[in-house]
């Protein structure tokens, strides 16, 4: 298990992040102020060291030393978690209105631009492609449409990029950035790219020979439930509304008429 090498030799900030834990929340549990957690990783005091290791859920021996033989009971790694996967479902929002994106079919027509029609893999309800690609064929799961699909995009740091295992379940999440590592394009995404060419068979023609799925060890973190593009467009109109300064009074009148607009 070459992948568990890097858990043993992280310090103990960067243990802490490949593990799930946010820095916030370890600081909460081990009752001490954020900015002393790089000191307290190097205490030699044995009781703080067994409470972190608790609060970490990995053997009290992975923050003392480095042994030759390891101790694995007990402990978790993300590597573990990239080789038990079967599959990478990808959500991403999207508005109809957005020129960020290409939808194209085998007729070379933007489906985009037709509000009445119906885009392949897009959950019109939440306003987000939302689709499943199986690692072993590169096929989308569930795939039943006629023809086939190009999307191209440019979606910044608002994807969800989710492994699974066999049965669907859940196992690391890259939030943000398109992991271009593995979602195409490898080369020109600049983690806010992405480029799928599916055929009319489900399959996405362009995906990596060997896609670095050891990516989600490095980067990713244990799953949440993937919301809907409602919350994102909700916090983008907060956010606007907050921009504007705006008199108490205007922000009474919304409050007071928001079910009516």
């Amino acid at each position: 298990m070459s992948g568990d090498k890097t858990y043993f030799e992280a310090n103990g900030p960067e243990l802490i992040k490949r593990l799930g834990i946010t820095k916030t929340e370890f600081a909460l549990r081990m009752g001490i102020r954020k900015q002393n957690i790089n000191t307290l990783f190097k205490t030699k005091n044995i009781l703080v060291i067994r409470k972190a290791a608790r609060v970490l859920g990995v053997p009290f021996e992975l923050l003392v030393s480095y042994p030759e033989e390891h101790d694995f009971e007990g402990c978790t790694f993300f590597s573990d978690y990239v080789a038990d996967s079967a599959f990478l479902r990808i959500v991403l929002p999207y508005d109809r209105k957005d020129d960020l994106f290409t939808i194209i079919n085998d007729c070379d027509e933007n489906l985009g631009m037709d509000d009445a029609c119906e885009i392949p893999l897009y959950d019109e309800e939440n306003r987000q492609f939302d689709f499943t690609i199986n690692l072993k064929d590169n096929k989308i799961k569930g795939w039943h449409y006629e023809s086939g699909l190009r999307i191209w995009a440019k979606v910044q740091n608002l994807g969800t990029y989710e492994l699974q295992n066999g049965d669907g379940k859940p196992l690391l999440q890259i939030i943000g950035h398109v992991p271009n590592d593995i979602i195409p394009p490898k080369q020109t995404g600049f983690g806010d790219y992405v480029e799928f060419c599916i055929d009319s068979k489900g399959t996405v023609t362009n995906w990596p020979t060997e896609p670095d799925l050891m990516v989600f060890a490095e980067e990713g973190t244990l799953p949440k439930p993937i919301r809907s593009n409602k919350w994102g467009r909700a916090k983008q109109v907060l956010q606007t509304i907050l921009n504007a300064r705006l008199s108490p009074e205007e922000l009474e009148w919304i409050k007071n008429n928001i079910h009516s607009l």
